[in-house]
Parts: structure tokens; C-alpha cells; sequence
């Protein structure tokens, strides 16, 4: 089978195109979006020419290098604006969760690392629907597979796996 052939819709990918009259707010949404993305993978840049290993991971820095490549195309996607405030949900709860343990302790840590698992789960099945189903490209459930392997790895060594 030929994943990447014509007729399973590869190519259709950018010509999904919004149609509907909200598309000028969703393509404005999508745009904030990527520019909240380039920001993320800046400060990504700059945690690695700094040398912070111990705040740095493979993971992290795939993910910032890659979701900013895939936003940047994203407003162009109908099928991409479904995956927008499932994320922007996750980081906001991220990102508080970082906020109130600068000045709390919390236990909220394996609890953002679930919501990003389920976050990759849900990408994961609306790829696969998207390309058994609707024509759409497999990049976007080869992306989701790829993250929710790698969180789940993630949860597996800090939870689950015996301590050595």
C-alpha cells in the first residue's frame, strides 16, 4: 500500500481550503497561533545556546521545532484548526501549572503529562479518520503517533518504570 499516492489524497492536503464564513477569524486564530509558536521555539533556541541541558530534552525540542513548521502551514488546513485549542488548552494549563509551582509546590506535573498523551491520542484518531475516511493526507496521523509514542515514554520512565 502506497501511503503516499494520489488517490489516498497526499496531495490534497493544502487544497482542503475553509470554506465556511468564519474562515477569515479561524485563519486570524491560526496566525496567532504560529506567531505564539515561533515565540515558543525561540525560547527553545535560546534554552539550548545557553547550554541548560537539565531544562532541555529531545522531545522538547522536536516538538517546538516541528509544531512550528506545521503551524506555519496550518491556516491553510481546515482540518489543523481542530487540533488549535485542543493544544492551546494543554499549554495554558502548562504553563499555569509552570506559574504556580515558581511559587508552590503541586502535584499537577503527571496530570499535564496525561492531558498531553490524550491531547496526541485524540490528534492520533482524527488523523486516522481523516485519511481512512476523508481523503486526507497520513502526515497528520504519523505526526501524532510519533508524540504520543514519545510522551508516552516520557510518562512510562517518570511514573510508571521502577526507580533504578
Amino acid at each position: 500500500m502506497d501511503f503516499f499516492s494520489k488517490d489516498k489524497g497526499c496531495t490534497n492536503c493544502i487544497h482542503v481550503r475553509l470554506s465556511s464564513r468564519h474562515s477569515g477569524l479561524i485563519q486570524h486564530g491560526m496566525m496567532v497561533y504560529w506567531l505564539a509558536k515561533l515565540y515558543e521555539l525561540l525560547d527553545t533556541l535560546f534554552v539550548v545556546l545557553r547550554h541548560r541541558k537539565n531544562q532541555i530534552s529531545f522531545l522538547h525540542v522536536f516538538y517546538h521545532s516541528s509544531i512550528a513548521l506545521i503551524a506555519d502551514g496550518g491556516h491553510l488546513v481546515s482540518t489543523a484548526s481542530a487540533f488549535v485549542p485542543m493544544n492551546c488548552l494543554v499549554h495554558v494549563a502548562m504553563y499555569g501549572y509552570y506559574g504556580w509551582t515558581a511559587y508552590f509546590t503541586s502535584s499537577w506535573k503527571k496530570r499535564i503529562n496525561q492531558m498531553q498523551i490524550a491531547q496526541f491520542f485524540v490528534g492520533l484518531v482524527h488523523g486516522t479518520i481523516g485519511y481512512l475516511y476523508h481523503g486526507l493526507c497520513i502526515h497528520a496521523l504519523l505526526y501524532s503517533l510519533g508524540m504520543l509514542a514519545q510522551f508516552l515514554h516520557l510518562y512510562y520512565g517518570a511514573y510508571i518504570s521502577p526507580a533504578t
